[in-house]
Protein backbone atom coordinates (compact mmCIF):
# COMPACT_ATOMS: atom_id res chain seq x y z
CA UNK A 1 0.00 0.00 0.00
CA UNK A 2 1.22 3.26 -0.63
CA UNK A 3 2.37 5.63 2.18
CA UNK A 4 1.60 9.30 2.83
CA UNK A 5 4.23 11.35 1.97
CA UNK A 6 5.23 14.96 3.52
CA UNK A 7 7.91 17.05 2.70
CA UNK A 8 7.68 19.93 5.04
CA UNK A 9 8.15 23.83 3.34
CA UNK A 10 10.81 25.80 3.56
CA UNK A 11 12.26 29.74 2.62
CA UNK A 12 13.04 27.81 -0.93
CA UNK A 13 11.50 24.94 -1.66
CA UNK A 14 7.28 23.74 -1.34
CA UNK A 15 5.42 22.08 1.42
CA UNK A 16 4.03 18.80 -0.34
CA UNK A 17 1.70 16.23 1.09
CA UNK A 18 0.76 13.25 -1.09
CA UNK A 19 -2.33 11.40 0.69
CA UNK A 20 -3.32 7.75 -1.66
CA UNK A 21 -6.57 8.76 -0.30
CA UNK A 22 -6.79 11.03 -3.59
CA UNK A 23 -4.95 14.52 -1.99
CA UNK A 24 -1.68 16.04 -3.40
CA UNK A 25 -1.13 19.30 -1.97
CA UNK A 26 1.70 21.78 -3.08
CA UNK A 27 2.68 25.20 -1.39
CA UNK A 28 4.58 27.95 -1.02
CA UNK A 29 7.52 28.92 -2.90
CA UNK A 30 9.62 27.20 -5.47
CA UNK A 31 13.07 28.54 -5.88
CA UNK A 32 15.07 25.35 -5.45
CA UNK A 33 18.50 25.01 -7.69
CA UNK A 34 17.65 21.52 -9.48
CA UNK A 35 14.03 21.24 -9.20
CA UNK A 36 14.07 17.97 -10.97
CA UNK A 37 15.72 16.61 -8.12
CA UNK A 38 13.18 17.86 -5.49
CA UNK A 39 10.62 16.69 -7.51
CA UNK A 40 11.94 13.16 -8.61
CA UNK A 41 10.64 11.77 -5.37
CA UNK A 42 7.29 13.53 -5.94
CA UNK A 43 6.81 12.53 -9.58
CA UNK A 44 7.66 8.59 -8.63
CA UNK A 45 5.02 8.95 -5.87
CA UNK A 46 2.35 10.08 -8.29
CA UNK A 47 3.03 7.51 -11.02
CA UNK A 48 2.44 5.07 -8.20
CA UNK A 49 -0.63 6.27 -6.94
CA UNK A 50 -1.84 6.25 -10.50
CA UNK A 51 -1.09 2.94 -11.26
CA UNK A 52 -3.63 2.26 -8.22
CA UNK A 53 -6.51 3.94 -10.69
CA UNK A 54 -7.56 6.21 -8.22
CA UNK A 55 -11.34 7.31 -8.65
CA UNK A 56 -10.93 11.00 -7.86
CA UNK A 57 -8.07 13.00 -7.17
CA UNK A 58 -7.80 16.57 -5.58
CA UNK A 59 -4.72 18.40 -6.63
CA UNK A 60 -4.50 21.44 -4.54
CA UNK A 61 -1.56 24.56 -5.74
CA UNK A 62 -1.21 27.21 -3.28
CA UNK A 63 1.87 28.60 -4.76
CA UNK A 64 3.83 32.42 -4.37
CA UNK A 65 6.40 32.31 -6.91
CA UNK A 66 7.78 29.37 -8.89
CA UNK A 67 10.87 29.42 -11.28
CA UNK A 68 10.85 28.14 -14.64
CA UNK A 69 12.61 24.51 -13.42
CA UNK A 70 9.66 24.31 -11.07
CA UNK A 71 7.24 25.29 -13.61
CA UNK A 72 8.49 22.34 -15.93
CA UNK A 73 8.06 20.32 -13.05
CA UNK A 74 4.71 20.96 -11.95
CA UNK A 75 3.32 20.53 -16.24
CA UNK A 76 4.97 16.98 -15.73
CA UNK A 77 2.90 16.43 -12.89
CA UNK A 78 -0.41 17.92 -14.39
CA UNK A 79 0.43 15.69 -17.31
CA UNK A 80 0.76 12.61 -15.51
CA UNK A 81 -2.60 13.55 -13.57
CA UNK A 82 -4.37 14.54 -17.36
CA UNK A 83 -3.18 11.14 -18.54
CA UNK A 84 -5.08 9.25 -15.84
CA UNK A 85 -8.51 10.62 -16.99
CA UNK A 86 -8.24 7.38 -19.19
CA UNK A 87 -8.38 5.40 -16.54
CA UNK A 88 -11.55 7.13 -15.18
CA UNK A 89 -9.96 9.06 -12.28
CA UNK A 90 -11.95 12.37 -11.64
CA UNK A 91 -9.69 15.03 -11.16
CA UNK A 92 -9.92 18.57 -10.19
CA UNK A 93 -7.33 20.88 -9.82
CA UNK A 94 -7.99 23.64 -7.14
CA UNK A 95 -5.54 26.58 -7.80
CA UNK A 96 -5.15 28.62 -4.97
CA UNK A 97 -3.78 32.48 -5.48
CA UNK A 98 -3.87 36.10 -3.75
CA UNK A 99 -6.01 38.02 -4.65
CA UNK A 100 -3.59 40.83 -6.11
CA UNK A 101 -1.27 38.42 -7.43
CA UNK A 102 -2.06 38.30 -11.06
CA UNK A 103 1.00 36.48 -12.21
CA UNK A 104 -0.02 33.38 -10.48
CA UNK A 105 -3.21 33.40 -11.43
CA UNK A 106 -1.60 33.86 -14.96
CA UNK A 107 0.35 30.81 -14.36
CA UNK A 108 -2.91 28.11 -13.38
CA UNK A 109 -4.96 29.91 -16.49
CA UNK A 110 -1.96 28.76 -18.55
CA UNK A 111 -1.98 25.38 -17.43
CA UNK A 112 -5.65 25.02 -17.61
CA UNK A 113 -5.38 25.82 -21.34
CA UNK A 114 -2.62 23.28 -21.84
CA UNK A 115 -4.56 21.02 -20.28
CA UNK A 116 -8.21 21.67 -20.90
CA UNK A 117 -9.25 18.38 -20.20
CA UNK A 118 -8.97 18.76 -16.73
CA UNK A 119 -11.23 20.63 -14.18
CA UNK A 120 -9.58 23.73 -12.66
CA UNK A 121 -11.21 25.63 -9.88
CA UNK A 122 -9.56 29.44 -9.03
CA UNK A 123 -9.84 30.27 -5.45
CA UNK A 124 -8.52 34.12 -4.16
CA UNK A 125 -7.75 33.81 -0.71
CA UNK A 126 -5.91 36.77 1.18
CA UNK A 127 -2.52 35.27 1.51
CA UNK A 128 -0.70 31.48 0.86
Amino acid sequence: MLERLEIPRTKNSPGLLLDPVGVICIEGRCVVEHAEFFFAEVIDWIGAYLESKPEKTVVEVRMDYMNSASTKQMTDIFAAVAESLKSGNNVLIKWFYEEDDEDIKDMGEEYQEIFGTLKFEFVAVDEI
